[in-house]
């Protein structure tokens, strides 16, 4: 990219999942997602899966630390890449950690 080539779509896939979100995450925020392949749309929704799942957790009553470290992340992520604003992040933060 630094010499003006574009990511291939079969390098893009040699990436793991987590490896993926994390250049898309770049990508967003770089507003390089338009230029070169991307899959942001798709992981705004692996996003947005996710937190619905360990907001599930929390809801059954699942207060483990690493549920909650997750959480805390993926808000500011989707904060980051505006899927939720960065007040809506800290106002569901604070009032998951009231309980």
């Amino acid at each position: 990219m630094l010499k003006g080539d574009k990511v291939a779509k079969h390098d893009f896939n040699l990436l793991s999942e987590k490896e993926q979100m994390i250049y898309d995450n770049l990508m967003y925020m770089s507003k390089l997602y338009k230029n070169h392949h991307n899959t942001v749309d798709k992981t705004v929704q692996k996003m947005k899966d996710r937190f619905a799942v360990l907001e599930g957790e929390i809801q059954a009553g699942n207060t483990n630390a690493m549920i909650l470290k997750e959480i805390y992340e993926l808000l500011f992520k989707m904060s980051k890449n505006n899927v939720i604003s960065a007040v809506e992040a800290q106002r569901y933060w604070k009032e998951l950690n009231k309980k």
